[in-house]
């Protein structure tokens, strides 16, 4: 096996006063291979790894000797607050609005289609009872459609300190003027059928503009340290002549598993793409938008000229 390596970036907290962490990485290793096409699912793996994490650290932290090393009251049932940026809820349980709960955003690192790699990125960053579940991850297991299951090792090898930075400069948090998709982006919307503003998803011309337009909204929306003039400007690129649109120039959107595993997601049927998003300036990643972005879905990667 690889020496595997678990990287945390710590950033000074909006008062500047002290370090908090917004940025983790792991290095993955798998037998089989998960692939690019299984993002979605190595992203949900890992949130329910974590949040099982986080339910014993929690546990322990409430009921002492009580909690038991299956992550159980001996007793039974008992609650625990899962309010949380790692599991996406607020205290009453509710999913939190807005963008500021972790991303889980698996990579290919090294260009061969297997994924290799897993940020985890927060803007709020993440507490210290968080980073004690994040620090304690292993490994996932991970779970086909099929149901069929193989599991991805995920080892802590060392710690690389405060203020660790990733070596590899197109790392998703570094800044970029150009961003490429690195998994596709599905819209947030469905296309009209019916009246003046119908969209006809068959026309690629069509079904360009209709996305673009989607993805210009979303940056707005997910990304307000980006300057809504900036976003205007930006030059967005779909990465195809014609149609199909390709991922990493091998992928198309359809090959990836685009659904999450949830009653009634519907990610598998609205419109998507993949494109070039050139800026007029540099501008910090990791950029993810569109629907499932916490989930590696319409993640871009920052690419050198």
């Amino acid at each position: 096996m690889e020496t595997l390596q678990l990287q945390i970036e710590t950033r000074p907290n909006q008062a500047g006063s002290s370090l908090i962490s917004k940025v983790v990485r792991f290095a993955l290793d798998s037998t089989p291979p998960a692939f690019v096409t299984d993002t979605i699912l190595v992203a949900e793996a890992s949130r329910r790894a974590l949040i099982s994490c986080l339910v014993n650290v929690r546990g322990q932290a409430q009921y002492g000797h009580e909690w038991d090393y299956l992550g159980r009251h001996k007793s039974g049932e008992q609650p625990i607050n899962l309010e949380s940026v790692l599991t996406g809820k607020d205290a009453q349980g509710d999913p939190r609005t807005g963008h500021s709960h972790a991303y889980f955003l698996p990579t290919d690192e090294n260009g061969d289609g297997r994924i290799d790699q897993l940020t985890l990125f927060c803007r709020s960053g993440f507490s210290a009872d968080e980073m004690q579940a994040i620090e304690m991850l292993r490994e996932i297991r991970l779970h086909s459609r099929e149901n069929r299951a193989h599991s991805i090792r995920v080892v802590r090898m060392q710690f690389m300190g405060q203020g660790a930075q990733s070596e590899n400069k197109m790392s998703l948090t570094h800044s970029s003027k150009i961003w490429v998709s690195a998994t596709p982006y599905i819209a947030t919307r469905h296309a009209k059928t019916r009246g003046p503003s119908r969209v006809d998803l068959a026309d690629w011309n069509s079904r360009v503009a209709f996305l673009v337009e989607d993805l210009r909204a979303q940056l707005i929306a997910v990304r307000p340290d980006i300057a809504s003039e900036k976003i205007d400007q930006a030059i967005v690129t779909p990465l195809s002549l014609n149609g199909p649109f390709k991922v990493a120039g091998r992928w198309k959107p359809n090959d990836f598993v685009r659904t999450r595993a949830k009653l009634g997601d519907d990610g598998a049927r609205r419109p998507t793409g993949a494109f070039c998003i050139e800026f007029p300036t540099l501008v910090e990643g990791p950029i993810s938008i569109g629907i499932h972005a916490h989930f590696g879905m319409g993640l871009f990667s920052p690419h050198s000229p």
